[in-house]
């Protein structure tokens, strides 16, 4: 459960204040030795990539959804392997939410491998996804690849380093992902067809998409400050655009706010061209959500007591930086009160 009060300033719009909750409940079940299963709600309504709901509309009741449904089977004549099916968990592995909104969860069906070799773990996955299933014309599907290595050492250093690449069959020339019915694209190119009145009455993608990731982590403790460090990265680039194709990012944390008293600090830099990613997987929150942006997030978490969070996030970021568009400052301030059980 999080309670949340949000600001937002962005150059031309007028100043919003806002009050704002997340709610999940989740229970994963153990069907026998080798299968389980797995369900989740939230709040938010069926927004993939945000689970909150504002306070003010004449304490109205709020939607609950479903965000996850799904069976896992880890063979044991197989060891390291499960294989997922329904609406999951993002099945692959991640050092930041460059690529895909952190509350986003997936449908269809994956791959897990991990490989034990010594203090490494060699990770592979892939998944087959289905975004949009026509019932006249071709569906819309996520084909994707990862292979890493994950490195735990006896001196407390941790490792992570990969690449993945995201697939995306039929894209270019179908309709945009939107449910909210804006035809707005998040940031990605699109081309629109309008009636009489100069009303969009269809807007599609003018790109496919075959993003190439690759990202790194490095974490170990500090001996002067006792505490543990972590710098990360990514880079993705749309193979398939011609241009404004590329994203990137690095970021820093300090401390780990895991127990009573424990406390962490954050920053990173992100910039994230119009056509690098999907823009309607991305993260909600930096510029507003999608791509066609750049800018700081600066962070901070204190735990107050057992499962009990305070934590704040500011956001110093630009939008629209695409060479044409007209950028426009953008600032987020986000205070939360986080309860876990």
């Amino acid at each position: 459960m999080r309670v949340r009060y949000e600001n937002i300033d962005k150059e031309g719009d007028a100043v919003r204040a806002r009050e704002r909750f997340r709610a999940r409940l989740g229970v994963e079940a153990k069907v026998n030795d080798e299968v389980t299963a797995g369900i989740g709600f939230r709040t938010g309504g069926n927004d993939p990539i945000s689970g909150n709901q504002t306070m003010g509309d004449g304490f109205t009741s709020k939607d609950i959804a479903l965000e996850l449904g799904y069976v896992a089977w880890a063979p044991a004549v197989t060891p390291g392997a499960t294989l997922i099916g329904g609406k999951m968990s993002k099945p692959f592995f991640q050092v930041s939410d460059l690529v895909w909104d952190g509350d986003l969860n997936p449908e269809g069906a994956a791959l897990r491998y991990k490989l034990p070799l010594g203090p490494a773990n060699l990770l592979v996955n892939g998944a087959a996804l289905v975004v949009t299933e026509r019932s006249k014309d071709s569906d819309t599907y996520i084909y994707t690849g990862q292979a890493g290595v994950d490195v735990k050492t006896d001196a407390g250093i941790k490792m992570l380093a990969g690449v993945s690449y995201y697939y995306y069959d039929n894209m270019q020339d179908f309709g945009v992902i939107d449910w909210t019915d804006s035809f707005k694209g998040y940031g990605n190119t699109v081309k629109t067809t309008r009636d009489d009145d100069g009303k969009v009455t269809k807007a599609v993608y003018a790109n496919e998409y075959r993003e190439l990731e690759f990202m790194a982590s490095i974490g170990f403790d500090c001996p002067l400050t006792g505490l543990p460090w972590n710098f990360y990265g990514n880079y993705v680039r749309n193979t398939e655009a011609d241009d404004d194709d590329t994203g990137y990012l690095a970021g820093v944390k300090l401390g780990a706010a895991k127990t009573p008293h424990s406390f962490e600090l954050g920053y990173n830099y992100r910039h994230l061209e119009a056509d690098a990613v999907v823009g309607a997987m991305a993260d909600s929150d930096s510029w507003g959500g999608g791509t066609n942006g750049k800018g700081h997030k600066l962070m901070v978490a204190y735990q107050i007591s057992k499962n009990w969070t305070l934590g704040a996030s500011y956001f110093i970021n630009e939008a629209g930086i695409r060479d044409g568009d007209t950028s426009k400052d953008y600032k987020r301030l986000q205070l939360d009160l986080a309860a876990k059980f």
